[in-house]
C-alpha cells in the first residue's frame, strides 16, 4: 500500500490563488509569470477589464486580488469598490504606477487592503501579498499618517461622534473579531451588528463594510486602539 505523504509535504503543495487584473498586456504577462514561479502562489485568472474581473471573481474563487488602477474610464476605482462590496472576504491589493500619496486614501475608502507602487518592485509586492493574506494591511509607513488624518483620530477612535454601541463594535472589529462573535459578546443580534456597521460606514464616509474593518484595524495598528469591553 502506498504511504500517504507527510502533512508538511501536503501543505507545501497548497498554493494561494491570485486573480490578476491589469490592462497592459506585457505587464500582465510578466506579473502572471512571476507569481506562478513562486512556491506559495498561482494565478487562477488574469483579466484586463472590470467586467472580466467581476466574472472571474465568481468563477475562479481567488484567495486574493491584485489589480491596477488603470482599467479605463476610471473603472479601476469602480472595480475595487464592487469587488470589496461583493466579496469582502477576498482581500484586494492595488499594484499601480500612480502615486500612492494621491490614490491610496481613495482605494482605502473603497476597501482595498493595500497599495504598492510598481516602482517598488516585485519583492515589495510579494511582501505585501503575504501581509494581506495573513490578515494585515499593506500600506507604506509614509502613507499611514495620511490615512489616519482622513479620520481625524482622537483618543484612539475617529473623532466623528460615535454612540456606545458603535464604539464597541468599531473597537472589536479592529481587533479582528468576527461579526457573529461581536454579536455574542455585546448581546446583540447579527442584524443589529450589521446595522451598526452600516452606520459606521456612513459616518466615516467609507464605501464598503470591509473598509470599516480596515479603518478600525489601521487605528489599532497605529497604537491608538481603544480598550475592549469587559
Amino acid at each position: 500500500m502506498r504511504k500517504a505523504p507527510p502533512p508538511a509535504a501536503s501543505a507545501a503543495r497548497v498554493r494561494q490563488r491570485v486573480l490578476v487584473v491589469e490592462d497592459h498586456p506585457v505587464m500582465r504577462e510578466s506579473l502572471v509569470e512571476s507569481i506562478n514561479r513562486t512556491k506559495h502562489l498561482c494565478v487562477c485568472a488574469a483579466c484586463s477589464t472590470m467586467a472580466g474581473a467581476l466574472r472571474q471573481l465568481e468563477k475562479a474563487a481567488p484567495h486574493i486580488i491584485i489589480t491596477d488602477l488603470s482599467l479605463g474610464n476610471d473603472q479601476g476605482f469602480a472595480f475595487i469598490e464592487m469587488a470589496c462590496s461583493r466579496h469582502p472576504a477576498i482581500p484586494l491589493l492595488v499594484f499601480s504606477m500612480h502615486s500612492e500619496a494621491i490614490h491610496a486614501p481613495r482605494v482605502f475608502r473603497c476597501g482595498a487592503a493595500g497599495y504598492v507602487m510598481k516602482g517598488e518592485g516585485y519583492t515589495c509586492l510579494m511582501a505585501a501579498v503575504c501581509r494581506v493574506l495573513a490578515g494585515g494591511l499593506a500600506y507604506a509607513d509614509r502613507v499611514r499618517p495620511t490615512l489616519l488624518r482622513q479620520f481625524a483620530v482622537s483618543g484612539g477612535a475617529p473623532s466623528v461622534p460615535l454612540n456606545e454601541e458603535e464604539r464597541l463594535v468599531f473597537t472589536l472589529t479592529g481587533r479582528g473579531v468576527a461579526p457573529a462573535i461581536i454579536a455574542d459578546t455585546l448581546g446583540l443580534t447579527a442584524a443589529r451588528v450589521a446595522e451598526i456597521t452600516a452606520a459606521l460606514r456612513d459616518k466615516l464616509h467609507l464605501a464598503t463594510d470591509i473598509a470599516v474593518t480596515h479603518c478600525a484595524q489601521l487605528i489599532r495598528e497605529s497604537g491608538a486602539g481603544t480598550s475592549p469591553p469587559a
